[in-house]
């Protein structure tokens, strides 16, 4: 009974700069019941610690990037405010973050430091856009039947019956016979790309090269599709117009 009531008022908190409680809550960690240590839980973060759960989730400090084309590693550039969801079922949430594509890892920011958390933890994550307007979420690559190279998150831009999704990647092309001859020593030329993929239940598929393909998929609301492309003046070939396609199609479904 002391044991339990001890243990439930300790704080199991990781100090980075003090060795030897990192390695007494590691220790306490370990003596304590399994029904506690497996409760889904909120990791709320306390303005002078960083936390270790049971599962082993370790935020490493790491120096702010200096490589002046670091842009071209994240999906986006700034930080933004935003909740991990673990693996695990624990959940990091409101603080800033970046997802980098070339390490496959999120950098978030805290107490003015980054932290990194390995993809191999996480979920899916979300958080929001620069207007403060909508929320940009993404889920494991590997939560769907995808291309083993597939490596990361899928963005899901529209969600419902058919689902549009994004995947970001970096692809890298050799360095021009310019460049060499310059005497420059960058051996690669770095390009974002980003394809898009339609859900449907568990099943993904790679989005048609021809919209009428990509037609054929809303054959059930066809005519008020095709009314709508119109009226707006969207187009297939633009990512915010395909959006705004997706998300009528799946209004439409949701109604009928």
């Amino acid at each position: 009974m002391f044991f339990t009531c001890f243990s439930s008022r300790i704080n199991l908190y990781l100090i980075f700069h003090e060795d030897a409680m990192r390695k007494f809550s590691i220790i306490l960690l370990l003596l304590l019941p399994g029904s506690i240590c497996a409760q889904t839980q909120e990791l709320r973060i306390d303005p002078t610690r960083v936390y270790e759960n049971s599962n082993g989730i370790l935020f490493e400090l790491k120096p702010r990037p200096s490589n002046p084309s670091a842009q071209y590693y994240y999906i986006e550039k700034e930080y933004r405010p935003g909740d991990i969801y673990l693996k695990n079922g624990n959940a990091i949430r409101n603080l800033p973050m970046r997802y980098d594509i070339m390490r496959n890892r999120m950098e978030i920011v805290f107490e003015q430091e980054i932290k990194v958390l390995y993809a191999s933890r996480i979920d899916s994550f979300q958080w929001f856009n620069t207007t403060n307007v909508g929320i940009s979420r993404f889920t494991r690559c590997k939560n769907y039947p995808v291309d083993p190279d597939m490596k990361g998150f899928l963005q899901i831009l529209a969600d419902g019956p058919l689902t549009l999704a994004s995947y970001t990647y970096l692809k890298v092309y050799p360095a021009t016979s310019s460049v060499a001859l310059s005497g420059s020593h960058r051996e690669h030329n770095i390009f974002k790309k980003e394809d898009f993929f339609i859900i449907k239940g568990q099943e993904i598929l790679g989005f048609p090269k021809k919209r009428k393909q990509a037609m054929l998929m809303m054959a059930d609301h066809k005519d008020q599709i095709k009314r709508f492309i119109r009226s707006q003046g969207l187009v297939f070939s633009r990512k915010q117009d395909l959006v705004r396609i997706f998300k009528h199609y799946n209004s439409l479904k949701s109604a009928s």
